[in-house]
């Protein structure tokens, strides 16, 4: 918890300097909240889906992105998400953003990103593994450093070693109950439906 705290304390740091010398033009950042629906997770040839458990989560994210035209922009984010069932997940990912549209609907934005979340195989209190995303957005500027940024897309992750940190759905229990995986260190995979909100600076 000490090195999670201490990652945002320094992306915040670094996000208030580079404040003080970026183009105007050039450089925003992001501060919001991201809500994860689990559709399904997969583990050992096992998959349980959302209908038989809840699977979700909730996070916060920051991010800094530059654009190198009208149409495209690149970025970082370094995200905290919990998920449930667990683990806990620290992801730094690197994203891009191309922008198809001129006049109103410029605000419109597809997005991508790929990254890897530092942790410990199989900790339910910070797991590691490879994520992605891929969505679409709306960025709506009031000023030209404040505004929302809204997405929905699809979020898969990787939760390293997951019988230390999930039950694995047991296909042949009549009340679909979950068992322990037993089947050694196993990867699990998370498919969620994600949406977040939040501030752009």
């Amino acid at each position: 918890m000490k090195r999670i705290i201490l990652l945002f304390a320094l992306c915040g740091f670094l996000t208030a300097a580079a404040q003080e010398n970026r183009s105007a033009s050039k450089w925003s950042f992001e501060l919001g909240y991201q809500y994860q629906l689990g559709l399904s997770e997969s583990a050992g040839g096992y998959t349980v889906k959302h209908s038989q458990v809840n699977m979700y989560g909730n996070g916060v994210q920051i991010g800094a992105f530059y654009e190198l035209s009208r149409r495209l922009s690149l970025g970082l984010e370094l995200s905290f998400i919990g998920y449930e069932p667990s683990p806990n997940y620290l992801p730094i990912s690197v994203s891009a953003r191309v922008r198809p549209f001129d006049g109103v609907w410029h605000n419109l934005y597809a997005f991508g990103s790929l990254g890897y979340a530092p942790g410990k195989s199989g900790d339910a209190n910070l797991n590691c593994g490879f994520n992605a995303a891929l969505g679409l957005g709306w960025r709506q500027m009031f000023r030209p450093h404040l505004g929302v940024n809204v997405r929905v897309g699809y979020y898969p992750a990787q939760f390293r070693h997951a019988e230390a940190v999930n039950d694995f759905y047991n296909p042949g229990a009549a009340n679909g109950d979950y068992i322990q995986g037993s089947a050694g260190s196993m990867d699990a995979w998370r498919h969620s439906l994600g949406f977040s909100v939040g501030l752009v600076f």
